[in-house]
């Protein structure tokens, strides 16, 4: 995920291309009425992908990356913002809402910014590494755990409202 791949264009996409940035920008120039020579844009100064006929994400992501770059960000940040602070909250207040918040935040913000990206993929590292290790443990202990966490639970529930009362 670390480099983005840039879009390779068919020749019928660049074609078009370069004649909407002749049409949007420098008419003259590209259409050699001031020196009689047509200069074409380079592809990749230009920003703009082909039409996406797929699933609602690819249009909605076809849509995002003709976004201008300040505003892209600036949304991301917003965003990921909010998610990260309602999970610090929430890590203050009870509840058990607390890492889905930080995770979505750091998934947020790992769209655009590469230090978000880095922290992101060193979680998924690590969550993947934990993952492996319960798996490799047998079941019957993982079952053996399960009904002891929940009989202490239960018990300790149990003395909470015999004695509160």
């Amino acid at each position: 995920m670390g480099g983005r791949k840039r879009f390779q264009a068919d020749n019928n996409f660049s074609q078009n291309l370069v004649e909407d940035y002749c049409y949007f920008t420098e008419r003259e120039v590209c259409m050699g009425l001031d020196s009689g020579q047509n200069p074409e844009p380079d592809l990749e100064t230009l920003s703009v992908t082909p039409p996406v006929n797929g699933t609602w994400r690819e249009r909605f992501l076809h849509r995002w990356r003709n976004v201008p770059n300040a505003v892209r960000k600036t949304v991301v940040l917003v965003v990921g913002g909010t998610l990260l602070a309602i999970g610090g909250v929430l890590v203050i207040l009870p509840g058990p809402f607390t890492l889905p918040f930080v995770v979505a935040a750091l998934a947020v913000l790992a769209s655009e910014f590469v230090w978000a990206e880095r922290i992101f993929m060193r979680g998924q590292k690590i969550t993947g590494q934990v993952v492996g290790r319960v798996r490799q443990v047998p079941v019957w202990i993982i079952v053996c755990v399960g009904l002891f966490v929940a009989s202490g639970m239960a018990a300790t529930a149990y003395w909470w409202f015999i004695h509160r009362v």
